[in-house]
């Protein structure tokens, strides 16, 4: 019986070894990955606009599209548009925002933030939009009736111009706002 034993034992110590063997491995490949995907991000970011499209050229983080750079667009024009504001939102937390609205078009949820310049919206609206795209969206029923449940939030955001634009579900929300632009 003690040779069972011992081979139990060995068995147990192998195995053992073999596992924490994996375990390395594993931890080494991810951290091997995560350092590759860092550089990768922190290239992209230095690179500049990553490419132009139809629409307008893509920011590095591939969050937003950039617009009529050489256009100022003002509350009025997105009314004209089709744009109902709902609320005017307190912009002071937003570095160089001259206004900020809540407000809808095509009965998706649309944020617009205004900026002096096309140069401004880029430089000092682009981070804030970015953190807001990622923040956790708020689920809830209460308004919208029982059994229900619904997510608020903004999923992608645009820069048009002087505005900041957040977008409910995609972009192409707004892109359909600044299309009926005149």
């Amino acid at each position: 019986m003690r040779n069972n034993g011992a081979s139990a034992v060995s068995w147990g110590s192998a195995h053992g070894r073999c596992a924490h063997r994996r375990i390395i491995s594993a931890v080494s490949a991810s951290a091997a990955l995560l350092l590759i995907a860092c550089s990768t991000v922190d290239q992209a970011r230095e690179a500049g606009p990553s490419h132009e499209t139809a629409a307008g050229s893509l920011i590095p983080d591939g969050g937003a599209r950039v617009v009529m750079a050489d256009r100022e667009i003002t509350i009025d024009e997105l009314e004209r548009a089709g744009y109902k504001k709902s609320k005017q939102l307190a912009y002071e937390s937003l570095p160089g925002a001259r206004a900020a609205w809540y407000g809808f078009f095509n009965r998706r949820d649309i944020e617009v933030r205004f900026y002096e310049t096309h140069a401004a919206a880029l430089e000092l609206g682009v981070a804030p939009a970015y953190e807001a795209t990622q923040a956790p969206k708020r689920r809830g029923g209460g308004d919208r009736g029982a059994g229900h449940e619904g997510i608020t939030g903004y999923n992608a955001y645009l820069v048009a111009g002087n505005l900041v634009m957040l977008c409910e579900v995609e972009v192409a929300s707004c892109e359909a706002l600044l299309a009926a632009l005149k």
